[in-house]
């Protein structure tokens, strides 16, 4: 490591490092694995991971991955799934194998429904139009979708900012849902 300062005052100084990197072995993708999963096959969780055999492994196209499976697993209600990678790295031939986890957990239910932020008329319209009721199984992705969807009638009514929440209850497993409209000024 070689610090040079490159420009100094009473009240800061500007230094510029320059660091000797040494690359280390580049590792090969050489087998995927699964293990744990009921809710999904195979192949449909295969094909969210962009990992190729035989091409160089990277970490963080893996880790995004895995966050969208973990978004498809919240579809059916897994609002705590997890899934952990586990390398195992083979130094003489330069590859790694994963073997991926998953821990998909209880099923959550839709638990109860908020609105704020619009009058009692349009209130009352929005929490008819929800589909998904107490009891059923959550789908992470409908409140976006609903958002989505009304976002363009309540236009009508001026220009929206719209901020979605969700609480996990653990103990009963029930996922409630608060959508906040506030107008944009």
């Amino acid at each position: 490591m070689q610090p040079k300062i490159v420009q100094e005052t009473p009240q800061e100084t500007l230094v510029d490092v320059n660091v000797d990197v040494t690359p280390g072995l580049q590792y090969k993708m050489a087998e995927l694995q699964l293990s744990g999963y009921k809710a999904f096959e195979a192949e449909k969780l295969r094909a969210l991971i962009h990992l190729q055999l035989w091409r160089p492994a990277n970490t963080i196209q893996l880790g995004r991955d895995l966050d969208e499976i973990k978004k498809l697993y919240g579809t059916r209600g897994y609002m705590a799934a997890t899934i952990k990678p586990t390398p195992q790295f083979d130094d003489a031939n330069s590859t790694v194998r994963y073997l991926l986890e998953f821990h998909e957990g209880d099923v959550y239910k839709m638990g109860d429904l908020e609105i704020q932020g619009l009058d009692s008329r349009t209130t009352a319209r929005l929490v008819d139009a929800w589909k998904l009721r107490g009891g059923d199984v959550y789908d992470s992705s409908y409140p976006m979708q609903f958002v989505k969807e009304w976002i363009k009638e309540l236009s009508r009514m001026g220009e929206w900012n719209v901020a979605l929440h969700t609480t996990l209850e653990e103990k009963d497993k029930l996922v409630d849902v608060t959508i906040r409209f506030d107008p944009k000024r």
